[in-house]
Order: C-alpha cells, then sequence, then structure tokens
C-alpha cells in the first residue's frame, strides 16, 4: 500500500512526537547561524567604510572604548580582524555543540524507530514474510529507519532554516532596493514547477532503488543461511553472478536518482546566474 508524501510526514511527525522538544532546540541552534551569515559581511564593511573611507565607527564598536579614544588606520584594521576571527569562532563552537547534540538525538531516534518497525515485524503474518522474505525487513529496519533520520534532522531543519534565510535577504535587499528583489523574486515560480517535477521523478526512481537494493540483500540471505547446500552443489559462482546481476539494477537506479539531482541542481543553479 502506497502513501501520500503527506500522509508519510504527518506519520513520521507522530512517530518522533518524543523528539520534538530536541529537533527544536536544534533548529533553534542551527538557526544562530544565520545572524551570524548576515554578519560575516560587517567586518570588510568597517574595514572598507572606516578604514580606507572616512566614515566614523559605528557605536557598537566605540562603546566599548574610551570616549576620547582615536582611532586610527592601524587599529581600525585590528577591530575588523577582530571581528572575523570572533564570529569565526562562534560559528565554530555552535557547529561543535550542533553536531554533538544532532548525534545524539539522531542516534535515539533511530533507536526507537528500529524498536517500532522490529515489534511490527513480528506482529506480521507468516504469508508476509513467505512472500518478501526475511532480508527484506532486515533491510526496511535498517536502512529506513536511518533515512527518518535523516528526513527529520538533514532535511526538514535545513529547510526551515533556508527559507528563514531567503526571507531575511529579500527584507534587506527591499530595504536597499526593492526593483532589484521584485526581479529576483520572479524566478520563485519557475523553480517551485521544476522542484515538483524532480520530485516526481526522485520518488518513482528511489522507491525502485530501495526495492533493488532489497532484492539483492535478499540474495545475500538466501546464500549465506544455505551456504552448505550451495557449497555442495558448487553453485558460488552462480549466486555471485545473480547477487551481481540484481546489484546492477541497484546501481542503475543510482545513477538515475544522481542524474535526476545533478540535472535540478544544474537548473537550478543557471536560474540564478
Amino acid at each position: 500500500m502506497k502513501y501520500s508524501i503527506v500522509t508519510l510526514f504527518k506519520r513520521t511527525l507522530l512517530q518522533a512526537r518524543d523528539f520534538w522538544p530536541h529537533i527544536t532546540a536544534l533548529f533553534f541552534i542551527k538557526l544562530l547561524a544565520t545572524p551570524l551569515a548576515l554578519m560575516r559581511p560587517l567586518a570588510m564593511k568597517i574595514l572598507i567604510d572606516c578604514a580606507f573611507g572616512k566614515e566614523a565607527l559605528p557605536g557598537y564598536i566605540t562603546f566599548f572604548f574610551p570616549g576620547k579614544f582615536h582611532f586610527d588606520f592601524k587599529t581600525i584594521v585590528f577591530i575588523s580582524a577582530a571581528l572575523i576571527i570572533l564570529i569565526a569562532l562562534v560559528d565554530n563552537v555552535i557547529e561543535v555543540f550542533a553536531w554533538i547534540f544532532e548525534t545524539f538525538t539522531g542516534e535515539k531516534m533511530v533507536l526507537k524507530f528500529r524498536t517500532v518497525v522490529f515489534n511490527h515485524i513480528q506482529r506480521l503474518s507468516l504469508a508476509y514474510h513467505d512472500r518478501k522474505g526475511i532480508s527484506d525487513s532486515i533491510y526496511r529496519m535498517q536502512w529506513d529507519t536511518v533515512g527518518v533520520r535523516t528526513f527529520l534532522l538533514d532535511n526538514i531543519s535545513p529547510l526551515i532554516q533556508s527559507i528563514i534565510t531567503l526571507l531575511s535577504m529579500i527584507v534587506v535587499m527591499y530595504f536597499i532596493q526593492w526593483q532589484l528583489a521584485t526581479i529576483a523574486l520572479c524566478v520563485i515560480p519557475p523553480l517551485f514547477i521544476l522542484t515538483r517535477l524532480s520530485t516526481k521523478r526522485l520518488n518513482k526512481t528511489w522507491s525502485k532503488v530501495k526495492e533493488d537494493e532489497s532484492l539483492a540483500m535478499s540474495v545475500v540471505h538466501e546464500v549465506l543461511s544455505s551456504l552448505r547446500i550451495v557449497k555442495a552443489f558448487g553453485q558460488e559462482n552462480n549466486e555471485n553472478s545473480r547477487f551481481i546481476k540484481q546489484s546492477d539494477k541497484a546501481f542503475v537506479g543510482q545513477i538515475k536518482v544522481a542524474w535526476v539531482g545533478a540535472s535540478f541542481n544544474f537548473l537550478v543553479r543557471s536560474m540564478s546566474l
């Protein structure tokens, strides 16, 4: 039985409800990278406008110095360099903390999902296992649960973060020059259509890849579970050929997925030029 993307998304969020606080906290930790990214050009602006130009230093810089402090060229260069180092240092600290916290949350999440899948597999009928094979259940429990972690932690959170960053950039652009911002927004409808088309192709191809990988795993399981018979009749080469044939199908599917993804990335980059 196949479910729509919306249904799968709802069911995934429902299963991960115990980890919503962790995911939310991780999202806000990573969200700190947005203002830091916007602050990176600040040091260069101070260097160009205040060191090489004639503008005065901003108040949030002069606040930390005595009232009659003289800001010469070397001092302003030093302040700009210190800002660059400070921003990079804070960014690295946040990244390390986010990495550790994401690993903790992800591993706990995968463990819970594997437990749920394992309990579900035990309750399935023997007819299902006879039809699909034990290796398919092992493959689903081992790899699909990791896919849920990737979806929730590596896709959803960065997607929301990118949307917030995009909206922030649009607001800034409108304050600078609204005509340029309006022109930039014209690429959003074509990008939406392109994303929808690419998603349909990726879903179809990726589902076929998963089936082929599961079948390749079933060959390994069948051979290893009856290895004495295989060796007794000298069928090692035949079984090896069967494994290669099935793995080649998954390999071709992976190439198709990579082609669709690369084509989408190429078109998006071309539209952003």
